[in-house]
């Protein structure tokens, strides 16, 4: 490769592609089939998204100088988000749309898969009562999600289940944000030399 022309790993870049199991395979161009080492990758991505979250506030409070360093909650139900912060529509109650909306909704389809993994009697989106939210510029987006608890008790009369509610259950889930990558450098003259 340090011999390589640009057009050589021109035809690298791309003639590479993805595999059925979705890694990146690159043909050179002697026809051998390069393909990284995926649970390298897969232990680096852990790593990193463990080390995220270490470092936010969700497991462990983190001190602050002062009120202004906190960042507040947003809270949200199913259809609606209220702000803490109002923006330029000075709106206390929002319909999420757009972003807002997906982001909302995966983070709760990602609870649910959570909830659901070792259960009889799934979760629902109907079983979402509230939830609140918070952007950290370092660390990620933090959700806490409450649902109303299932649980099924026997009746001694009938023969079937009764299903009752016993509270709420806490789901905290994060999406944490990637380190900082350097997308494009590019000098300018001065004025003078033009």
């Amino acid at each position: 490769m340090i011999g390589a022309s640009k057009v050589d790993v021109q035809q690298q870049i791309n003639s590479s592609s993805l595999t059925s199991s979705g890694q990146e395979t690159v043909v050179t161009s002697n026809g051998t089939t390069n393909i990284p080492p995926v649970t390298s990758v897969l232990h680096d991505c852990t790593a990193f998204v463990r080390k995220q979250v270490g470092a936010s506030e969700i497991l462990h409070g983190l001190p602050l100088n002062n009120e202004y360093e906190l960042i507040p909650f947003n809270h949200f139900t199913y259809s609606r988000v209220y702000p803490i912060e109002l923006g330029l529509g000075k709106r206390v109650v929002e319909k999420p749309i757009g972003y807002k909306r997906k982001d909302l909704l995966d983070a709760l389809n990602r609870a649910l898969e959570s909830l659901n993994r070792n259960v009889t009697n799934k979760y629902t989106l109907d079983d979402f009562t509230e939830g609140i939210y918070r952007n950290e510029p370092t660390t990620g987006t933090q959700y806490e999600m409450y649902f109303r608890t299932k649980e099924t008790t026997n009746k001694t009369t009938n023969s079937h289940h009764e299903h009752t509610n016993h509270g709420v259950t806490k789901v905290v889930v994060m999406r944490p944000f990637a380190p900082l990558q350097t997308i494009q450098m590019e000098a300018y003259p001065n004025k003078l030399d033009i």
